[in-house]
């Protein structure tokens, strides 16, 4: 199993085709991207031959028309990392963030409770980058966790524990790096 420091999060720019449908995704369209664990032996994929030699994992982007993803066509719920939803931007149009705020807060909410090491350490330092961006406070801490609110949130709100999975401040600082250009995209 690769750590979180050893994973590429590239999530790359909206597909231009439906995966579902083959359509063409059109500007201003609704989408839903998906981001997904490659099954074991595939192109993309890591199998045992690949983790011998050290290849990474990546994720896979799938982008889906609303209509598609409203009928179904998605991938199992099982195989999805994350998924957010967005509008094809119109050509010529300045760059923005490949994922918006309200995004990025919603990925950070799907991973709330998981288990596999990889997502537990991707929420922490998702967590890290949306307290920076002053999209959530920190509010206090526990042995192994620190308790967040959402920005905006009231006071009785109740908070949020994110899990500190014990990163190295290198593999914090790589992932950052990652989440940032996540967040700016490729300029």
């Amino acid at each position: 199993m690769a750590w979180i420091g050893e994973t590429s999060y590239d999530i790359g720019k909206p597909g231009e085709r439906c995966a579902a449908t083959g359509e063409l995704l059109k500007p201003g369209q609704e989408y839903v991207a998906v981001l997904l664990w490659p099954p074991a032996g595939t192109e993309t994929g890591r199998d045992a031959d690949a983790a011998a030699d050290g290849d990474e994992e990546k994720l896979q982007r799938l982008d889906f028309s609303r209509a598609a993803w409203e009928a179904g066509r998605g991938p199992s719920a099982e195989s999805i990392f994350a998924f957010w939803r967005g509008v094809v931007p119109e050509p010529g149009r300045k760059k923005q963030s490949l994922i918006d705020d309200d995004s990025l807060l919603a990925i950070f909410e799907q991973l709330e409770g998981a288990e596999e090491p990889r997502r537990v350490a991707f929420r922490f330092v998702l967590a890290l980058s949306l307290i920076r961006k002053r999209l959530l406070k920190l509010v206090g801490s526990r042995d192994g966790a620190m308790i967040v609110r959402m920005k905006g949130a009231p006071d009785d709100a109740p908070p949020m524990e994110v899990i500190d999975p014990g990163l190295s401040a290198e593999m914090i600082r790589d992932v950052t790096e990652q989440i940032s250009a996540l967040i700016v995209g490729d300029g």
